[in-house]
């Protein structure tokens, strides 16, 4: 029988540690690294994110404050927004007169890591120009129509005449606990329905009553309404008239000078946009059919704009006057039934806009120009 050779088989195992543990360890390191940047890089985002949120609540502070005070000049000192004691975040807010109807607010949020630290880990300071609204002795005046206003719409800044009927949804709002405002209604908006003798003030009885409620809206002001018995969801002091309330004619405008100016005809549906898309309406411009606006579209004016439909603008649009016009006001004539501005809707120096029903949906003052001035 042969006996079996046994061979002698030496390791290689540690050669090929030798070889590849280095790699291993430098791809551990890379990653790491990557790892402690990308961690880096969030939290600074996240502060960044902080400052952008604490500088929006110095816009929203001045609106309120020179809404009540229109002196109001600032905090003067920066103010506390969060503290978790790891973080912190402030605001602080100057407001500068620039003519007898304007005010600069300048805003500058900031973060802070760690909480007790006192320089800021970013900031972030925006500039807005702020600029009353005013139809003679009121902030609106709306048509036959009337004023419908849906999730969170505000006048807070100014006095509201309605020659047609008021309809206020969900927190809906007119005027505030601490600025209480005028309201007027005249209830023009009969018979129903219309036929030669519409527009005339409806008689008691007729109609139903011009103020109407849903959910949380409310009116802080004193009210006079024709025809309105119900006081309720009006307070400061609310319900003082249900008669004696005259029809106001509406701002003038020449509207066949107008028609007659047209250079330029779109339809709606080019006219139109949405989901982060940006469009511009020329001067003298004419718009058949309906057009809608919406999905953070931004529309801006350049100059006087007609529209043959409706205008509809929804979910964080802005229609913004061009810087270009300067004091130029320019005019959205509208055949349509109504122009909506729902859902954080933003008009940005917005015209006068001649139709039978308004629905506005940003606070007075109006914000006529945001400018992002330094971010750090």
């Amino acid at each position: 029988m042969k006996k079996l050779r046994v061979l002698n088989q030496n390791g290689s195992v540690l050669l090929a540690l030798v070889l590849i543990l280095p790699s291993l360890i430098l791809i551990t390191s890379l990653y790491l690294q990557l790892t402690v940047s990308s961690l880096r890089v969030a939290q600074k985002d996240q502060l960044h994110t902080h400052a952008q949120l604490a500088t929006d609540a110095g816009i929203d502070r001045s609106l309120y404050e020179i809404n009540r005070d229109a002196t109001w000049a600032g905090t003067g000192t920066e103010i506390e927004l969060h503290n978790d004691g790891s973080t912190k975040t402030t605001y602080q807010v100057t407001a500068m007169s620039n003519g007898p109807d304007n005010k600069i607010v300048t805003s500058t949020g900031r973060s802070y890591r760690p909480a007790s630290s006192t320089t800021p880990e970013s900031f972030v300071t925006v500039k807005v120009d702020l600029r009353a609204v005013k139809a003679g002795n009121f902030s609106i005046v709306t048509g036959v129509g009337g004023l419908f206003m849906t999730n969170r719409a505000k006048i807070v800044g100014g006095d509201v005449f309605v020659n047609g009927e008021i309809d206020l949804r969900n927190s809906a709002q007119i005027g505030l606990t601490t600025n209480s405002v005028k309201v007027d209604v005249a209830h023009q908006n009969c018979p129903n329905p219309p036929d030669a003798t519409y527009p005339r003030t409806c008689n008691p009885g007729e109609n139903g009553e011009p103020i109407s409620f849903r959910n949380r809206a409310h009116i802080y002001g004193t009210v006079k309404a024709n025809n309105q018995i119900s006081g309720t969801d009006m307070s400061n002091p609310g319900l003082v008239a249900s008669s004696g309330v005259a029809a106001q004619p509406l701002p003038p405008h020449d509207r066949d000078a107008q028609k007659a100016a047209v250079t330029t005809t779109i339809t709606g549906a080019a006219a139109s946009c949405s989901d982060n898309e940006t469009r511009t309406w020329a001067a003298n411009t004419k718009i058949t059919g309906d057009v809608t606006v919406t999905n953070r579209c931004d529309v801006t004016v350049l100059g006087n704009v007609w529209i043959t439909g409706t205008l509809e603008t929804r979910n964080s649009t802005q229609v913004i006057v061009s810087d270009a016009l300067g004091a130029t006001q320019p005019v959205i004539m509208i055949d349509g039934v109504s122009a909506e501005f729902n859902n954080r809707t933003c008009l940005k120096a917005m015209p006068v806009v001649p139709v039978s029903k308004l629905l506005p949906t940003k606070a007075m003052p109006l914000v006529h120009r945001i400018v992002p001035a330094l971010r750090g």
